[in-house]
């Protein structure tokens, strides 16, 4: 098994996000092919409705591979999801959305972002890209072991403070 990491460290930031739209990340796409299992997230405001995933695609044209519905975010520190199971391809993009709140973000020094209004996890979709901005959510997993299918149903374990 190799391990897989995605997306940008899930640190305080310059600026933030504003809700209602999705972001799909340049900064770090997958290194390898397998499941994402944990989510790190860093919210600048208590973040609702917050759905992560993989996406591919390219020149602002994006398809979501996989994703999961991670719910609210509490404002103020990393907090972490686990037992996840994402599905992801080597050159990957993570994305974002959140009905509510915001999320920590950088506008400058990245590798930039393509964002569009809505919730957009199904079809594939135009965004218009951001150069220099990136979003505190980052990815980790790991590839199945030879032989192994990919991982069964997720549980959801949040660490924080709370």
């Amino acid at each position: 098994m190799s391990s897989i990491d995605i997306g940008s460290p899930a640190i305080n930031r310059a600026s933030y996000t504003f809700p209602g739209g999705t972001s799909v990340l340049v900064d770090n796409p997958a290194n390898e092919t397998g499941i994402i299992s944990t989510i790190q997230v860093y919210a600048f405001a208590d973040a609702g409705g917050l759905k992560t995933g993989t996406f591919y695609g390219s020149s602002g044209s994006y398809t979501c591979r996989s994703f999961a519905v991670l719910g609210t975010v509490a404002a103020g520190a990393v907090r972490t999801f686990t037992g996840l199971s994402i599905s992801v391809t080597v050159g990957d993009l993570l994305g974002c959305y959140h009905s509510s709140g915001n999320l920590e973000m950088a506008k400058v020094g990245s590798a930039g972002a393509y964002n569009a209004a809505g919730d957009l996890f199904t079809g594939t979709h135009s965004y218009v890209f951001y150069s220099g901005d990136t979003i505190s959510i980052y990815g980790s997993g790991a590839t199945p072991p030879t032989g192994q299918p990919g991982s069964s149903a997720a549980k959801v374990v949040v660490t924080g403070l709370i």
